[in-house]
C-alpha cells in the first residue's frame, strides 16, 4: 500500500540534500497554500533520530503531524514515521533521489510500515484505498512540485 508522487529536478542531488538541510534551519522555505512548513523539533529533518512537525490543511482543517526520521541512505533517500497524531496507524513517508543524467529523480513516497501489526494494516487498507487516497496523492504531488520550484529558482538566483 503505497502512494508516491515523482518529478525530476534541473539539478543535483548534492542541492537537494543542501535543500532539505537548509529546510531544518530556515522552516518557512518549505511552505504551500496547504502546508504551513516545516518545524524542527530536534536535528535536522534529513538525519536519523530529527523530530520535525508540519502543518498540513486536509479538506479545510489544518492537522498537525509529528515525525520522526527513522533511516537515511547517504544522498539517497530518508524515510520519516508519523508519531503524532494516529501513531497508531503506522504511516511512514520517504524521499527518495536517483541522478539521471542532468536531472534528479524525486520522489515522495508514503507507505505503510512492513513491520505493522494486523489492526493497523486493516485500518491503514481502509485509508489508502479510500478517498483519503486522493488527498494524500495530492498533497505530496504539491510537495513534490514546491521542492522542485524552489530549488530551480534559487539555482536561477544564483
Amino acid at each position: 500500500m503505497k502512494i508516491f508522487s515523482e518529478t525530476f529536478v534541473d539539478s543535483n542531488i548534492e542541492t537537494i540534500i543542501d535543500y532539505f538541510y537548509k529546510v531544518s534551519t530556515n522552516p518557512d522555505i518549505y511552505k504551500m497554500d496547504s502546508h504551513k512548513g516545516i518545524i524542527p523539533v530536534k536535528g535536522k529533518i534529513i538525519e536519523e533520530g530529527a523530530i520535525f512537525e508540519t502543518r498540513e490543511k486536509f479538506l479545510l482543517i489544518f492537522l498537525r503531524l509529528r515525525f520522526i526520521t527513522t533511516k537515511t541512505k547517504a544522498n539517497k533517500s530518508f524515510t520519516f514515521k508519523l508519531i503524532k497524531p494516529f501513531s497508531y496507524l503506522n504511516i511512514m513517508g520517504k524521499f527518495v533521489l536517483q541522478q539521471n543524467k542532468e536531472k534528479v529523480s524525486l520522489k515522495l513516497v508514503v507507505f505503510n510500515d512492513p513491520n505493522s501489526h494486523f489492526l493497523s494494516k486493516m485500518v491503514s487498507t481502509l485509508i489508502f484505498y479510500s478517498p483519503i487516497r486522493f488527498l494524500i496523492k495530492k498533497q505530496i504531488s504539491k510537495e513534490v512540485q514546491m521542492i522542485e520550484n524552489s530549488i530551480e529558482e534559487s539555482i536561477l538566483v544564483n
